[in-house]
């Protein structure tokens, strides 16, 4: 039994398709599952697979032809099957009629030496939507340019020129690229080839996927949903400074160096200990006080960035902190991060510091209910006891989740950390 392949529906959105190239001509054999055309709806070029086995039996739509959705398009069946019932042949008709009628009341006997070109409105639209020049499309028998002249007229043109994919017509149009200048390899010009005919720089549109994809998707759903406040403080990280100074002095191990972020993870987890209360995050409706406290560390790659967490902090010196942070961030780099690094973060720490920024806003990790941002260091005229002198500063930054914590608590977990930061000696006793 013959069937029709439709137009499909390829977005949401999508009401009709433009029928770029097909893939098959009348009497070829097709599966199931095929690739038969191409289609370019708004949002891209697709190709489209056949929903039936069979011979093709009748293209009713050509390429270029613009087909509304769920219109049959061909029909597929077995060699010398009737298939007239499915050819919906009095839409045709009406359709034929109408634009006769369009004709007769609009099309004035204009000859071409007037400058003016006698043709049906149809036609008019197609000219001009295809940059068609009218005077150098041939009229009908009647002397008027209706609908299928323009179209003929197409036809000879795109005769003349290479095969090409929907999206290699659009960018050459987009481009203003003639695609018969167009240098290609193979049976057909592709996007590539039109892009290596344009003089000036062409952006380069690359899907999201992977870790960013994910990464994206998580912070607009953070960002929408998520009532975020920020507070900043200014702090004096002399002291700190010295502190990683000395510690590293007494540092007999290969590989280990104690640098400020490994201080400020020790520091983080020590102030949800002095802050139990504020270790807390909001899932749903409930309100979840948790025990244990890990810090998330946010880590960029080339793939995109990524927070795996050290567990347990408060409980870990800094050697140990040092170790678990470069082990993580290598796993991150090489991709071999499994689910279990990624869970019970508590609080994320993102140093941008090293990248000349002073002061910045992060946005939270969900489900977590804060997020420190480090500052770059710089050193500056400050006011101690009186008198200025030259200190290096630093802008510490608290996100946090206005649902689960008031400004109150929040501010206590912030003064917390500058604290420790300007007299970090009392982490290590």
């Amino acid at each position: 039994m013959a069937k029709k392949i439709i137009m499909p529906k390829l977005d949401m959105t999508m009401e009709e398709g433009e029928i770029s190239t097909w893939f098959v001509k009348e009497g070829d054999s097709v599966k199931k599952g095929d690739a038969i055309f191409e289609v370019l709806s708004e949002k891209a070029a697709i190709e489209v697979e056949s929903t039936a086995k069979g011979i093709i039996l009748k293209i009713i739509h050509q390429e270029s032809d613009v087909v509304k959705v769920a219109e049959t398009v061909a029909i597929v069946g077995k060699t010398g099957e009737n298939y007239a019932d499915l050819l919906e042949e009095k839409i045709t008709e009406v359709k034929q009629v109408s634009e006769e009628v369009v004709v007769k009341e609009t099309v004035q006997s204009v000859s071409r030496s007037t400058g003016k070109v006698p043709a049906t409105p149809a036609a008019k639209a197609i000219a001009i939507e295809e940059n068609i020049d009218l005077s150098e499309v041939a009229m009908n028998d009647q002397g008027v340019i209706r609908k299928q002249q323009v179209i003929n007229h197409m036809t000879k043109l795109q005769s003349n020129q290479p095969k090409s994919t929907a999206l290699a017509k659009k960018v050459a149009k987009e481009y203003d690229v003639n695609l018969s200048d167009v240098s290609f390899e193979g049976s057909r010009i592709y996007s590539d080839d039109v892009l290596s005919q344009v003089n000036h720089e062409v952006p380069v549109a690359t899907k999201l996927q992977g870790i960013q994809k994910m990464s994206a998707n998580k912070l607009t759903k953070v960002w929408q949903n998520v009532p975020m406040v920020t507070l900043t403080v200014e702090v004096d990280v002399s002291e700190l400074i010295t502190l990683c100074e000395r510690v590293n002095v007494k540092i007999n191990e290969d590989g280990v160096r104690i640098n400020m972020t490994d201080v400020f993870i020790k520091i983080m987890s020590l102030a949800l200990v002095e802050n139990p209360k504020a270790n807390v995050s909001l899932q749903d409706d409930m309100l979840i006080q948790h025990k244990d406290i890990n810090i998330s560390v946010a880590v960029a790659t080339d793939e995109g960035l990524t927070v795996p967490v050290i567990k347990n902090v408060n409980h870990k010196g800094l050697i140990e902190i040092n170790r678990e942070k470069r082990l993580l961030a290598g796993k991150a780099k090489n991709g071999t991060l499994t689910k279990e690094d990624f869970k019970g973060g508590r609080m994320t720490i993102s140093n941008i510091g090293m990248l000349g920024v002073d002061v910045f806003t992060p946005i939270l990790n969900a489900p977590e209910s804060h997020i420190i941002g480090i500052g770059r260091v710089k050193k500056k005229p400050v006011v101690v006891n009186d008198e200025i002198v030259i200190r290096p500063m630093m802008w510490i930054s608290h996100t946090f989740d206005h649902r689960a914590l008031d400004g109150v608590p929040a501010m206590k977990v912030l003064a917390s950390i500058r604290d420790m930061i300007e007299e970090p000696y009392s982490i290590i006793l």
